[in-house]
């Protein structure tokens, strides 16, 4: 019998993952101020939210766990599964813009998730979505391209190369380096994990 494959959490909010008008705070933000947020959210096996840990990679330190506290209120899933079906724990990582700047205001994305080297890809090719599953010794398997990201009329099915998809996978425990949770008996548990590929046009920078 073949076995299913691993699947991250899927977002299945009514509402978008942030909004500028009723999310960003109406004290603490300096005007030109932008913060980049990278928030990576552990969601249990009935598909709610358990923890958040919110990475700056620019910006003010306090907008991480400010972040993980309004995502907390709006994000739910459908629960992550492991090769075998069953459900498990999952990790799903979202980047947040926290800013009090013009619409127009660039930024140097940050050095977040796997990026990959490639041809000038098509915008339907990047970034994209991987999944992944990460067993209980932080081995990463049965990664796949996730097929459809977004929500609501925002979500789209996924048109990647398959070599692309394949070397991003090859990259999850070089660049992502992710690390198995920790259960409440102190010991760690296997997830299913996302992940964001950019695919750029030279030689990949490893991620620190």
């Amino acid at each position: 019998m073949a076995m299913a494959a691993a699947t991250a959490p899927v977002p299945v909010m009514t509402v978008d993952w942030w909004s500028d008008y009723y999310d960003t705070p109406s004290q603490g933000l300096a005007k030109g101020e932008l913060s980049v947020v990278v928030a990576e959210m552990t969601i249990n096996k009935y598909g709610y939210f358990d923890n958040c840990v919110g990475y700056v990679h620019a910006g003010n330190p306090q907008m991480g766990p400010y972040v993980c506290s309004r995502l907390r209120m709006r994000a739910v899933f459908e629960p992550a599964h492991g090769p075998d079906g069953r459900k498990v724990v999952g990790v799903y990582r979202k980047l947040i813009l926290v800013a009090n700047v013009r619409e127009d205001t660039r930024f140097k994305a940050p050095e977040f998730g796997i990026r990959i080297p490639g041809p000038a890809p098509q915008s339907s090719e990047n970034p994209f979505e991987i999944q992944f599953y990460l067993n209980e010794a932080g081995q990463v398997s049965d990664c796949t391209l996730i097929d459809s990201v977004g929500i609501n009329l925002l979500k789209h099915k996924q048109v990647v190369d398959p070599a692309l998809v394949q070397r991003a996978c090859a990259e999850v425990p070089v660049q992502l380096k992710p690390v198995p949770p920790v259960g409440k008996n102190g010991k760690p548990i296997p997830t299913a994990q996302n992940a964001l590929v950019v695919v750029e046009k030279g030689i990949v920078q490893h991620n620190q």
